[in-house]
C-alpha cells in the first residue's frame, strides 16, 4: 500500500511539474515560492528533466503530452521516442508501417496526436483506413507499456535505417 501512495505522489510532481513549465518565469517562481521545502526538493529534479525537453513541451500540446509523463516509468525515454517518430517523414512511415500487421500500426497510431497521422491515413486506401480505425477501437485494451514498445521500436527501428 505504502508503494502505491509513493507512486502515486511521484505522479503529482510530475503533473505539478508539467504545469508550472507553462507558466511564466514569473509566475512559476512564485508558485515554486509558495512550496514547502520537502515539496520542492522533490519537484526540482522534475522541472529540471522537463528544462531538457522544451521542443516538445509548449502549452499547446500539454494536455496531449500530460498521459505519457504521467503513465511513464520514464518519461524522457517516452517523449524521446514521440519526437523522433513525429519528425519521421511520410514517406519513412509508410515504408516502415507497411511491414506490420494491421493491429500495430492501429496502436501505434492511437498512441499519440502525430503531426503526419491524417496524411497517412489519407494515403491508405479506403478498406485499409477502415480495417485501421476499427482496430484501434479494438486496442484501447492494450496497456500503456505495450503501445509504448511498440512506438519506441518504430524509433529505434527508423534510427537504425539511417
Amino acid at each position: 500500500m505504502a508503494e502505491r501512495k509513493r507512486t502515486m505522489t511521484e505522479q503529482h510532481f510530475k503533473k505539478a511539474a508539467l504545469l508550472l513549465k507553462v507558466l511564466s518565469d514569473e509566475d512559476r517562481q512564485w508558485m515554486i515560492g509558495k512550496l514547502k521545502q520537502d515539496e520542492n526538493i522533490v519537484l526540482e529534479p522534475v522541472l529540471e528533466r522537463l528544462d531538457q525537453l522544451d521542443n516538445i513541451l509548449i502549452a499547446d500540446n500539454v494536455q496531449q503530452v500530460l498521459p505519457h509523463i504521467l503513465q511513464a516509468e520514464n518519461f524522457e525515454n517516452s517523449l524521446h521516442s514521440i519526437i523522433i517518430v513525429d519528425g519521421m517523414a511520410l514517406k519513412r512511415i509508410q515504408y516502415a508501417l507497411q511491414q506490420e500487421p494491421n493491429w500495430v500500426t492501429s496502436a501505434i497510431l492511437d498512441f499519440y496526436d502525430w503531426s503526419w497521422k491524417a496524411a497517412y491515413l489519407k494515403s491508405l486506401d479506403l478498406r485499409s483506413r477502415r480495417s485501421l480505425l476499427q482496430k484501434n477501437n479494438d486496442n484501447h485494451q492494450l496497456s500503456y507499456k505495450v503501445k509504448h514498445a511498440l512506438v519506441e521500436g518504430l524509433a529505434l527501428h527508423t534510427q537504425n535505417a539511417n
